[in-house]
């Protein structure tokens, strides 16, 4: 794994007191560890529980099947919440996201073996639960990952270097729903082989999904 030597050790936490500083707010707790494992770089996202209040967060433990889920509440943080589903991951460098509904979460992540793999899952925002795993094996040498779902929850986004693709989560079979809808023009910036590349994706305010050029 030419990732290995650089394995994400640990998931810090601040906490920052928006009554502070004239409503600014200001940092009162810095860099708290959180969880010391090995972890997956990347991947690191949250979605709003179904309360309308409290935030699920989560993230993978590198070379496995395991997801780690932590429950923000005023209260404080509950977890971590272990979940065993899906491929066995690396040391992987990608982008996971949920779709704005939180139904739906999507991981995508560079691998040299198998190649780069794109997996969909429902989300219960009650209980944190991932289920009905879908994998989509990409198979374009892809060198950059990134995910963003529609403002309506209903297409799945997937930025791989010189190609996005469109996939319909509401479809009965998904991989078969797969349109290509980008090709990369060729542009560099500002010369080879510093390629305008497709790269990490995100659905804005806007309603526009903007992807980086890595």
């Amino acid at each position: 794994d030419p990732f290995g030597a650089l394995l994400t050790k640990n998931l810090y936490y601040s906490i920052v007191d928006m009554n502070q500083n004239s409503g600014l707010g200001a940092v009162t707790l810095k860099n708290q560890v959180l969880l010391n494992d090995s972890l997956c770089k990347g991947n690191l996202t949250a979605c709003k529980h179904a309360n309308g209040r409290d935030w699920w967060l989560i993230s993978h433990k590198a070379y496995s099947t395991l997801y780690y889920k932590y429950l923000i509440t005023p209260y404080g943080i509950q977890g971590p919440f272990i979940q065993s589903i899906g491929i066995n991951r690396t040391n992987d460098v990608g982008q996971a996201g949920f779709s704005p509904d939180g139904n739906h979460f999507a991981c995508y992540n560079l691998q040299s073996n198998p190649p780069p793999n794109l997996e969909l899952f429902n989300f219960d925002r009650c209980t944190g639960l991932l289920s009905n795993p879908v994998h989509i094996a990409m198979l374009d040498s892809a060198t950059g990952v990134g995910v963003a779902f529609s403002p309506n929850s209903h297409y799945l986004y997937v930025s791989s270097t010189r190609y996005v693709y469109q996939f319909d989560v509401t479809a009965p079979n998904i991989p078969a729903s797969q349109t290509t809808v980008a090709v990369w023009d060729g542009f560099y910036s500002p010369n080879p082989p510093f390629g305008t590349y497709f790269d990490i994706a995100q659905l804005a305010p806007d309603g526009k999904i903007y992807i980086s050029t890595g």
